[in-house]
C-alpha cells in the first residue's frame, strides 16, 4: 500500500485520489506510510475458521457498507476478507492478479483461489503470461489490466538523450529481489565496465544489503540514488540511453524462476510511456520482461554475462535502433496511460467485463490462448 514497491505504487496512483474508499491489507510490509483511501486498516485472519472471519470483517466494517470491491491478493487473508466482504454485502468483487501467488509460487491454497475466482464478478491479470496460466488451471475467463502509468508523464514524442553509444551511464530501475540477482548484477558490471545508475529500493527487507554490499556496488560501477519521486525518475530515464530491468532466470526453477515467468515489471512499462528509453532486460527469452520487450519492439534479453551485456548495450545504442525503440515505444504510451483508468475499473466490476477492449486490443490473444478460454 505504499511507494515502496511496484504493486504498492499501481494501487497509489489508481486511487489514492478516490473519495469514500476504504483500504484492507492483512500485514505491513516494505515500511512507510500505509495511508491510501478514507481509512486504512490491517485486517488478519491467521488460521481462523470462517464464521470467525465473517465476525471480525463484521465489526470491522463498523457498520458502514461496500458498493464493491477489489482485491489485489498476495497472501490468503486477502481473499478471505474479499469473499466475505462480497458475500456479506452482497457486492461485485474484483480479483486482480498482479503477483502469482498460486501456480508456480504456491502461498495461497488451491481451494481458497478457486472459492474466489469463482464467485468474483470480474477477474484481470496484468499481462497476457499471467492471464493464460490462470485461465489453464482453473478454467475460468480472465481480462487485462496492465500496471498503467500516471497521465501527466506519458511521453508521446521521443527523447533524445545527450550521450549515446556505448559510453553512456545504463539506468537500473526497480527492485532487485535476490541475492542471486544482486550477485549476478555485481559481477556483469564490474567485467563489462559499464557505469550504471540505480534507481530502486536497495533497503528492502528482502534483499538485506549491509553496508559492505553497498560499497560492492559502488565498486562494480552501481551508483545507489534510491526510490525518486515519479516525475523525477522520468526525468531522470530521459537522459539515459537505455534502461536495464533484471529479473530471474526461468530454467534454474524455485521463486527466481516463478518472478520471471509470470511476472512483468511495471517499471518496464512506466520506462517506455514516460522517457522512451530502450530497455535491456537482464535473465532469460522465457521470461514476461522479455516477451514484453520483444512484442513490442522496445528492447532486447541478455543473459548476465558481460560479453552478452556489451553485445546488448551495443545493439540498443545503435543509432537507428535506439530511435526505432523509442518510435515503438510511442507507440503504446497513450494506452497505457492512467487517465480514466480507475472509471474504467468501477465500470468493468459493475459489468462484469471490461467496460472498453483498450488493454485487450494491446494484447491480443494467441491461438493458444484463444483454445484455452474457449473462444
Amino acid at each position: 500500500m505504499n511507494e515502496r514497491h511496484g504493486t504498492g505504487s499501481l494501487v497509489r496512483r489508481l486511487f489514492a485520489d478516490r473519495r469514500h474508499l476504504l483500504s484492507i491489507r492483512a500485514r505491513n510490509d516494505y515500511g512507510g506510510e500505509h495511508d491510501l483511501g478514507n481509512e486504512a486498516m490491517v485486517l488478519a485472519h491467521g488460521n481462523s475458521n470462517r464464521r470467525i472471519a465473517f465476525e471480525r470483517v463484521l465489526h470491522a466494517m463498523g457498520g458502514r457498507s461496500v458498493r464493491r470491491v477489489i482485491c489485489v491478493p498476495y497472501v490468503s487473508d486477502d481473499l478471505v476478507t474479499s469473499t466475505v466482504l462480497g458475500d456479506l454485502f452482497q457486492a461485485p468483487v474484483c480479483i486482480w492478479i498482479m503477483d502469482d501467488q498460486n501456480i508456480v509460487v504456491n502461498l495461497i491454497p488451491d481451494r481458497l483461489m478457486r472459492e474466489a475466482l469463482e464467485k468474483a464478478k470480474l477477474r484481470l491479470a496484468t499481462h497476457p503470461e499471467m492471464r493464460q496460466a490462470y485461465e489453464r488451471k482453473f478454467g475460468l475467463r480472465f481480462r487485462l489490466l496492465p500496471a498503467v502509468v500516471p497521465a501527466a508523464l506519458i511521453r508521446l514524442r521521443p527523447a533524445e538523450p545527450s550521450l549515446v553509444g556505448s559510453g553512456a551511464r545504463a539506468a537500473l530501475v526497480g527492485n532487485v529481489w535476490s541475492r542471486a540477482w544482486f550477485d549476478r548484477l555485481c559481477a556483469m558490471v564490474s567485467d563489462s565496465q559499464i557505469q550504471v545508475d540505480w534507481y530502486g529500493n536497495h533497503q528492502q527487507p528482502a534483499l538485506g544489503l549491509t553496508p559492505t554490499d553497498i560499497r560492492r556496488l559502488e565498486q562494480s560501477g552501481i551508483r545507489v540514488h534510491g526510490i525518486l519521486p515519479e516525475r523525477l525518475l522520468a526525468n531522470r530515464l530521459s537522459e539515459h540511453a537505455y534502461a536495464l530491468v533484471p529479473t530471474g532466470m526461468v530454467a534454474e526453477g524455485g521463486n527466481d524462476a516463478a518472478m520471471a515467468r509470470l511476472s512483468l515489471p511495471g517499471r518496464i512499462l512506466f520506462i517506455a510511456a514516460t522517457s522512451n528509453t530502450p530497455v535491456i532486460v537482464l535473465g532469460d527469452e522465457e521470461s514476461s520482461a522479455s516477451r514484453f520487450v520483444r512484442r513490442f519492439g522496445i528492447g532486447v534479453t541478455s543473459a548476465y554475462e558481460a560479453q552478452a551485456f556489451r553485445r546488448a548495450v551495443g545493439q540498443v545504442t545503435a543509432p537507428q535502433t535506439q530511435a526505432a525503440m523509442r518510435r515503438s515505444a510511442v507507440k503504446i504510451a497513450g494506452t497505457l496511460s492512467s487517465e480514466g483508468v480507475a472509471e474504467w475499473l468501477f465500470e468493468s466490476v459493475d459489468r462484469g467485463e471490461p467496460a472498453d477492449d483498450r488493454f485487450e486490443e494491446l494484447f491480443p490473444r494467441g491461438e493458444s490462448e484463444m483454445q484455452d478460454s474457449g473462444q
